[in-house]
């Protein structure tokens, strides 16, 4: 009975969390109208009436499926049509992460075993597959892109390291473009694509930089020769071709527009957070759960579970990654002991290490060390494998510091090295066993890898972790929820709009297939303000006021009126909540006083005293926790955010001068007390 209700009228489980509506909501579309939109206009463009309510229809897209979500679920629901006609289209969606995240084994498997043969790749796989932090976004009902996050770095990575070991032009050039390829459909696949290919931007020129040191002496000696050192010249070809397919695919599979976001993306990761630096809005992600940045010792605990015995594995198996092309080197087992000991070091010591950047050069030493004094005494070393897991570790670790749910990006890494840590581990003491002790090596294997399982058992239990994971896994969604929303789908008239706080937009559109002022992919919008200012103000009529603007125009009266004053922003905010507070007539007289001839009143005003479309708004329990967060926007200080974007980063005699004047008019003490506050909040 219990469970009867976490499910809808044909016994299905509801979808786990609420961003999975979104998807849900833009393949049941493309099943009923052939895209993902709501309607095509006249002149062919197709248009989501859900998202902004209020906010005027723009030109539309050209594109009749934006997201590559969207197609995968939308061909998953044709194939299951196939075996079942009848088959519930949530059902298919519900699967979809289930079979990414299974995916995603495999490229973790062939990768691994490249380094640390079957038994290394086996245990890759198997860690990904279980690894909470994987199945906690990827469990069956998430249908999400965040296996996307896990899936494509694997492959991409794979078929790059298989390019760069291929023997012959024709497999190079076909391993480095379906490298391009894939690319190609990450960047159509999640919107921060970008990391895997700053990756393996680092990796090439790392490679380069490290071939170029090898053979300095003979570069020196004759600099047209550089291109005869068979290292360097596969790297070129590998890295040209690598260049060409990926600029091809990334522009024939997302936009050629991407391609710039590659630089763009990653000035916008490290700002993801930035408050009032360029607008005067409030940043609405400095409250998203998922972007809470993570401390040094939540990444480290979180992608080890706690256990310090993997996360030495972990980095043993980087040090292991380090391959010789001759073997039997007794420095390189000094080199792997003095390795142990210092991450031993390292982890004792976590506790009292807090910077992301730092910790990840501590880790970085041994390895630094040691190809450098492969240099020095010429050996020759692969070291692609610790290179790309050294920048993996490293980035991936930094973006803990922009948000929980990045964390997730350093399974695969994590990962890989663990397996190759026991692959390795394995090899060199079943190798040495049977040749000192005389003992079968299948014997030794199996008594080997028994304890490798065993310490995913004990002291830590990884794999009891992932079964939890799964097990405690319930729907967000239920039939309170789905029963409303469905009445206000079937009694409301079509252009009703639904207001609450963004948490559960994506629902309200999916489910009560009504128009939302806010939604989990556009929450960073000025609505956020207006819809805390709205539930926490005590004036009843300030709030219809709000709303009645909400429906009439969204944010469009306030920009509307914003480029007839000028670009006076805290002149333009404030007129707004004038006229807010006003009846029709009222807000005239104020926006003629504001210097609008008639003509530009009437276009403000349909956005701010319209005759509003029927609105539903829609309170629940867990908004009285989350007051604290939608008041602080709702009482956000527009002269503050006016103040801190002019002054921040000016001379002290220049800002005060700025806080002195129109609009401010502070006394030199209180302009002084804020210069200092501004700069030291920068």
């Amino acid at each position: 009975y219990f469970k009867t209700k976490f499910q809808n009228e044909n016994g299905q489980t509801y979808l786990l969390a609420i961003d999975p509506y979104f998807y849900y909501r833009m393949t049941r579309n493309v099943v009923n109208n052939g895209n993902q939109w709501d309607y095509e206009d006249e002149n062919g463009k197709y248009h989501d009436t859900k998202i902004l309510g209020g906010k005027p229809l723009g030109e539309g897209s050209d594109i009749k499926i934006y997201s590559f979500h969207t197609h995968l679920q939308y061909y998953f629901y044709k194939i299951a049509r196939l075996f079942n006609p009848n088959v519930d289209l949530m059902a298919v969606v519900f699967l979809t992460p289930l079979i990414i995240g299974a995916l995603a084994v495999i490229p973790a498997f062939f990768l691994t075993r490249k380094v640390a043969g079957d038994i290394g790749g086996f245990f890759a796989g198997l860690l990904i597959a279980i690894h909470p932090a994987f199945l906690t976004r990827t469990a069956a009902g998430f249908s999400d892109t965040d296996a996307y996050n896990v899936f494509f770095p694997l492959i991409i990575i794979w078929l790059f390291m298989e390019s760069l070991d291929a023997k012959t032009l024709k497999n190079k050039i076909i391993l480095t473009s379906l490298t391009g390829l894939n690319i190609g459909l990450f960047s159509y696949a999640w919107g921060g694509w970008f990391f895997i290919l700053t990756y393996l931007v680092a990796l090439i020129g790392g490679l380069f930089i490290y071939y170029i040191i090898k053979n300095f002496k003979t570069i020196i000696k004759n600099p047209g020769s550089i291109m005869k050192i068979e290292k360097i010249k596969s790297l070129s070809i590998v890295s040209s071709i690598f260049a060409i397919s990926t600029l091809i695919f990334i522009s024939l599979i997302s936009t050629p527009k991407k391609i710039l976001s590659f630089v763009v993306g990653i000035i916008d990761f490290t700002q993801i957070k930035d408050v009032g630096t360029i607008k005067i809005w409030p940043n609405v992600y400095t409250t998203v759960a998922e972007l809470n940045p993570a401390s040094l010792g939540q990444v480290i605990s979180q992608i080890s579970l706690g256990s310090k015995l993997w996360l030495f594995i972990g980095f043993i198996g980087i040090v292991l990654s380090l391959t010789y092309i001759k073997k039997n080197n007794v420095k390189y087992t000094y080199f792997i002991i003095a390795s142990a000991i210092w991450y031993v070091f390292i982890i004792t010591v976590q506790k009292s290490l807090t910077n992301h950047l730092f910790y990840s050069i501590l880790i970085s030493i041994p390895i630094i060390i040691w190809v450098l004094y492969s240099i020095f005494d010429n050996q020759e070393m692969d070291i692609k494998y610790t290179l790309i897991l050294l920048i993996w570790f490293a980035s991936t670790i930094y973006a803990g510091s922009k948000g929980v749910r990045f964390i997730l990006l350093l399974v695969p890494a994590f990962s890989i090295a663990c397996g190759i840590a026991v692959g390795k581990i394995n090899q060199i003491l079943s190798n040495w066993i049977s040749k000192e002790l005389h003992i079968n090596k299948i014997v030794t294997n199996v008594v080997i890898i028994g304890l490798f399982f065993a310490l995913l058992l004990f002291p830590t239990n990884f794999v009891k972790a992932g079964l939890n994971v799964a097990n405690n896994e319930i729907p967000s969604m239920n039939d309170d929820w789905y029963g409303v929303l469905t009445k206000i789908r079937d009694e409301s008239q079509p252009d009703a709009i639904i207001n609450s706080w963004w948490d559960f937009g994506h629902w309200f559109a999916a489910i009560g297939e009504r128009a939302v002022t806010l939604d989990g992919g556009r929450q960073n919008n000025p609505q956020a303000h207006w819809l805390g200012k709205l539930m926490l103000t005590w004036d009843e009529a300030e709030s219809i006021g709000i709303l009645r603007y909400l429906d009439c125009g969204s944010n469009t009266g306030y920009d509307t009126l914003l480029n007839y004053m000028n670009n006076e922003s805290l002149n333009t905010i404030n007129t707004i909540y004038e006229i807010i507070n006003s009846d029709k007539d009222e807000a005239k007289t104020i926006l003629s006083n504001n210097g609008l001839n008639e003509e530009q009143i009437n276009d403000v005003l349909q956005y701010t005293h319209c005759n509003p479309p029927e609105n539903y708004f829609i309170t629940s329990e867990d908004m009285v926790g989350k007051s604290g967060v939608w008041a602080h926007f709702g009482a956000w200080d527009f002269t503050r955010a006016v103040m801190f974007n002019q002054v921040i980063g000016k001379e002290e005699i220049e800002g005060i001068q700025i806080l002195t004047g129109e609009p401010f008019n502070l006394n030199d003490t209180k302009a002084k007390l804020m210069y200092n506050e501004i700069q030291a909040a920068n």
